[in-house]
């Protein structure tokens, strides 16, 4: 299946290459490429998968990745938000929830509020297999889809492909 390359695509690129932050109101640090371009002839410790879709009001999507090495796992997703009035009394248009959910069933959740980048970081996440939720809470009611991207950076060999398909593929749950 072929992956387009968008600007939302590109965005959650950087938001994943900028280090362990979380915090839309501070930044994320710094853009470093080498956290998240792997070399499979020197990178064995991490991989890297991304997607990306298009949601629905009231949608939600379920990913899997299997962690297959104790490690960092890092989960970015940004969207690109439909315009609104200027006499609109909402920042956004929609809003998504991303939350990963752990082998152990606790779960981590991004709480930045109006903005369209969201980033869960978990610094030694546990060998098993996570589940990432992405959920619309539209504003507004319409038809248009919301155009989204994630990027995901574990403790995965980059190159099994049967453990985590080159492609994160997505459940489609409505709520």
């Amino acid at each position: 299946k072929d992956q387009k390359v968008t600007s939302c695509l590109l965005r959650a690129f950087a938001v994943a290459a900028s280090g362990d932050k979380s915090d839309n109101a501070q930044g994320f640090g710094n853009v470093n490429l080498s956290r998240v371009l792997v070399y499979p002839e020197t990178d064995t410790d991490r991989g890297l998968r991304f997607t990306s879709g298009e949601i629905h009001s009231n949608e939600g999507f379920t990913f899997t990745i299997k962690q297959t090495k104790e490690g960092p796992l890092s989960v970015s997703l940004c969207w690109i938000d439909l315009p609104l009035s200027s006499d609109s009394s909402v920042p956004l248009f929609a809003y998504l929830d991303l939350l990963v959910v752990c082998p152990d069933g606790r779960i981590f959740e991004s709480v930045e509020d109006f903005s369209t980048t969201k980033k869960i970081s978990i610094e030694k996440a546990a060998i098993g297999e996570y589940q990432i939720r992405v959920k619309s809470n539209t504003v507004q009611e319409i038809e248009d889809a919301v155009y989204f991207s994630i990027v995901v950076v574990g403790g995965f060999d980059h190159l099994d492909f049967q453990s985590n398909p080159s492609l994160l593929t997505g459940r489609l749950t409505s709520s």
